[in-house]
């Protein structure tokens, strides 16, 4: 994921340096829709969430072009939008563990990376959304976060307040899931047209997670 990592961190850089709105529009665009669904893992309203993260935002621009020199502008957003929502919720009296009822209550944005555009069919993307979605709440965040959004298992084990080797068993058992039903999809749809020379590495990286920590 480090051509996704630097590319966020150019269209920032593009934006305060060559004030390119249109590197701005792009940049807001690719983060804030999963950013909220984030946040509405701790926070009790989409509205709620909303205000998070425009307070993370509001706080990311005021310090200006200093946040080009963020290294991994995408984890200290998700990492900055936990930390607000413990804020509010702790002025609140609130405190809000991590458990199943609220994951329930939330939508995950789940999106498809360019690479998997490259030789997923629509009906193939369309399915790996649906058994993702059909996850466990708490093993669909982390696969989220792990395969689509690139982040590392130490980090999701941060954003989450679990243990390393809690997000690794989550991981490791939403993969299982994932790569049965589509194994299966696929067998039963043997007509999908996945390029004969990426067939077997576009398969397993498709269920297959990076095995960085």
């Amino acid at each position: 994921m480090t051509c996704e990592k630097d590319r966020i961190k150019y269209l920032l850089w593009a934006y305060y340096y060559k004030k390119s709105q249109k590197s701005f529009r792009e940049f807001y665009n690719s983060i804030i829709h999963k950013l909220i669904s984030f946040a509405m893992i701790f926070m009790p309203s989409r509205q709620s969430a909303e205000d998070v993260v425009s307070e993370v935002f509001v706080k990311l621009f005021k310090m200006g072009a200093r946040a080009t020199e963020i290294d991994d502008i995408k984890y200290y957003l998700y990492r900055s939008v936990k930390n607000q929502c413990f804020t509010v919720l702790n002025s609140k009296m609130k405190m809000v563990s991590f458990d199943t009822e609220i994951h329930q209550s939330c939508d995950l944005v789940i999106e498809i990376s360019d690479p998997y555009q490259q030789y997923l069919n629509r009906d193939l993307q369309n399915e790996l959304q649906r058994v993702i979605n059909s996850l466990p709440p708490q093993k669909k965040t982390i696969y989220q976060l792990i395969v689509l959004e690139g982040l590392k298992y130490k980090e999701v084990a941060v954003l989450l307040n679990l243990a390393v080797k809690t997000v690794e068993n989550h991981m490791l058992e939403a993969t299982r899931i994932v790569r049965k039903k589509i194994t299966a999809w696929l067998e039963d749809n043997p007509g999908t047209p996945i390029p004969q020379n990426q067939r077997n590495a576009r398969r397993t990286h498709l269920v297959r997670p990076p095995f960085q920590k």
